[in-house]
């Protein structure tokens, strides 16, 4: 696992030590996530005792400062040295490792505090990440290398092994808050152009989670975002994004999106025209151009799942056309429950009662 590995799906996660024999995604530490997360990152460390109780050797994010003390009672689970075991690192043979609390990267969350907290030091923090509280808030350092617990194979437990380095978490934490502050800004001038290189930096610089959140806010915009979600919606740079394109504009246009939306499916509806006799079972797995032909199922999938709710009897033709089409090549279908297949039919059933 790298720091670069998190994609744009986040699952709901459970921690707990079960067989490996079970088949459950478990917690990982995702830079991508807390790094949106965070409100505070900085770098501390436990000293001699892992119980949870840190001093801030360095401040990355947020206005904490060096010697500032944390009290985060959920790392004292590391307490014990067996739950801090390095694994997959090093080779096989040789001794065990472990990580210390020498230097651990913490990313943060500020918490308002209630007026009958009674350790303030404690709940003024939350962790950043999305499952697994704290102890998937965290990177080790270990002599340059940083390691967090995650689910290195499914089915498979939970463990501590090597997400990258420090120099890299530094030079990432760096030009995340840089585009960041830039989208901040763009927002703040309501300059949907600007949201857009943010967008687009983002996604290039892998920062996924940032660049569904930059999308979101580009949707919100309304009316005015409405032409750059147009422009970005057939833009091939963020292909991998259009579905969730398509998915805000009728947050930013409304109804009058249902023209822009029959649009993409007619796209599609060449694209797969020209595809499907070429397709094979199985190609959402197997075929070399998987990406590229999921991207394209999910950019239709979502735009007849948009027209859906808008009852537009303009569409009725090319959506009859899709139907069609999938249902006169089995390669095309997905299993039993064709979500495209639904997604017309719903459509056509809705305008047949008007």
């Amino acid at each position: 696992m790298s720091p670069f590995s998190s994609d744009i799906v986040a699952v709901s996660l459970v921690l707990a030590a079960t067989s490996s024999a079970t088949a459950r995604i478990r917690p990982s530490f995702l830079l991508d996530h807390v790094l949106w997360e965070a409100t505070h990152i900085v770098l501390a460390t436990e000293g001699e005792v892992v119980d949870g109780r840190l001093e801030v050797i360095e401040s990355w994010r947020g206005d904490l400062v060096e010697g500032a003390d944390l009290v985060l009672p959920d790392l004292a689970a590391f307490s014990g040295r067996d739950s801090r075991r390095m694994d997959r690192w090093p080779a096989s043979g040789a001794p065990p490792r472990f990580v210390t609390g020498s230097r651990m990267l913490l990313f943060l969350k500020k918490a308002a505090l209630r007026p009958q907290a009674t350790k303030p030091e404690v709940s003024r923090w939350l962790p950043a990440s999305y499952a697994g509280g704290f102890k998937t808030s965290v990177a080790w350092i270990e002599h340059g290398e940083c390691y967090g617990l995650g689910q290195v194979e499914n089915p498979g437990p939970s463990m501590i092994t090597n997400v990258g380095t420090e120099v890299e978490f530094r030079a990432r934490v760096g030009a995340f808050d840089a585009i960041r502050s830039f989208l901040d800004g763009a927002l703040a001038e309501q300059n949907p152009s600007g949201v857009a290189q943010a967008i687009r930096t983002f996604h290039k610089m892998g920062f996924f989670r940032a660049t569904e959140k930059a999308i979101e806010a580009l949707g919100g915009m309304r009316e005015h975002g409405l032409p750059m979600l147009r422009d970005l919606a057939s833009e091939g740079a963020v292909r991998r994004w259009h579905w969730k394109i398509v998915h805000m504009m009728p947050r930013a246009g409304g109804p009058a999106v249902a023209a822009d939306l029959t649009d993409i499916v007619r796209e599609e509806l060449g694209y797969w025209s020209w595809k499907a006799p070429g397709l094979k079972r199985g190609w959402w797995n197997n075929s070399n151009e998987r990406g590229e032909l999921r991207e394209k199922h999910m950019r239709l999938h979502q735009a007849l799942r948009e027209l859906k709710k808008l009852r537009y009897p303009a569409c009725r033709d090319v959506v009859t056309q899709i139907q069609y089409l999938w249902r006169s090549n089995s390669a095309l279908r997905l299993g039993k429950n064709c979500e495209v297949l639904q997604a017309c039919d719903g459509i056509i059933r809705q305008l047949d009662e008007g």
